[in-house]
């Protein structure tokens, strides 16, 4: 009732024309939803994140003493605010929907031990500057919450000389993840067919342990994301839009590559990791879903099963559903079921 009463009073002060109603020649846009179990690395770190931070609530619960009362995990109910949100919360959230996207994204394979090691050697190499003290850099590594990649990047610098690559992650950390591990079998699968893919991430470490696993895949690619420089991003797109380009895959930032971007050269869109903005990843869709598209366009989002992924899709599906509800007239909504029922007796019939 809410959504209908809004609705008629936005009535008379919008005029929405959807670009599927204006340029009939719009190929046309499936929409798939990959579901993928974790690894057994994930699913451990999942569940061990999961009860640590229940076991700290119990015990905040049943009064016993915590060495970082602000850190307690209070029960969230009710209407809340972003600033009510305990910030040890947020950070569960992200470490948790970080696992569920890759485990290099968090530490968990480096040991105390690994990480001293580290230390010394960084400190004694002036990685983070000679003045700085071995406490310092310690503290650094600690508070600054290096991930596993961080750390096999940092264990591969050359100030090091060579002295900690015995601690760099072995290949097969970088498809230990079940979205990984998926997108590789993808991508075989659309380069025999001839497709080319754009993969979207907010995160630009996940762009970088991808870009890792394509090259041991040998896949040829290009990338874009917020460190690259303005006048460098067109040269990019021109480059992969060429009918002679060698890149197969474009790796880009859902925020720096989702908005302004003309890739018609594409015909599939991987988002790796939806965003609670589902207008965010929509607009990640149109940089090959637009005027100049010659070939029908796929979106695929990858979610990782049973975790805050799925969550997270469910929360941007509802609020397109929000949407439709109140923006969409019924033209349009007849529209779009007949575009469908059209896909659906193509799909049987072909």
């Amino acid at each position: 009732r809410r959504a209908a009463r809004v609705k008629t009073i936005l009535k008379p002060f919008i005029l929405r024309r959807l670009k599927e109603e204006v340029a009939k020649e719009l190929i046309a846009k499936k929409q798939e939803k990959r579901v993928e179990a974790m690894t057994e690395t994930q699913a451990r770190l999942y569940k061990e994140t999961l009860e640590e931070a229940r076991e700290e609530r119990r015990r905040r619960r049943d009064g016993i003493e915590i060495s970082d009362v602000s850190g307690a995990l209070p029960t969230v109910s009710g209407s809340v605010s972003a600033a009510s949100i305990p910030k040890k919360t947020k950070q569960l959230f992200v470490r948790l929907r970080k696992i569920a996207n890759h485990p290099l994204l968090v530490r968990a394979s480096y040991s105390e031990a690994d990480m001293e090691r580290i230390a010394h050697v960084c400190h004694k190499s002036g990685v983070f500057g000679f003045e700085a003290s071995l406490d310092r850099v310690t503290a650094h590594l600690t508070e600054e919450s290096y991930s596993d990649f961080d750390l096999h990047a940092l264990c591969g610098d050359v100030a090091t000389r060579g002295q900690l690559l015995d601690l760099r992650l072995p290949e097969r950390a970088f498809t230990d993840s079940g979205k990984t591990k998926y997108l590789l079998r993808l991508l075989h699968e659309l380069k025999v067919k001839g497709s080319r893919p754009l993969i979207f991430s907010q995160w630009k470490i996940v762009l970088d342990v991808l870009e890792v696993a394509l090259k041991a895949e040998g896949f040829p690619f290009v990338r874009l994301d917020g460190a690259t420089a303005t006048e460098e991003r067109q040269k990019i797109c021109d480059a992969y839009n060429a009918k002679d380009s060698s890149a197969f895959a474009f790796l880009l930032s859902t925020r720096a590559g989702g908005q302004g971007l003309n890739l018609t050269s594409a015909d599939t869109v991987i988002i790796h990791d939806c965003d609670f903005n589902p207008q965010i990843d929509r607009q990640a869709e149109d940089r090959c879903h637009r005027l100049g598209q010659e070939k029908p366009v796929t979106v695929i989002r990858l979610v990782a099963k049973d975790t805050v992924d799925e969550r997270i899709v469910a929360v941007a599906e509802k609020k397109l559903d929000l949407d439709a509800a109140i923006l969409s007239d019924a033209k349009a909504v007849a529209a779009e079921e007949n575009r469908a029922m059209h896909e659906i007796m193509e799909e049987l019939l072909g």
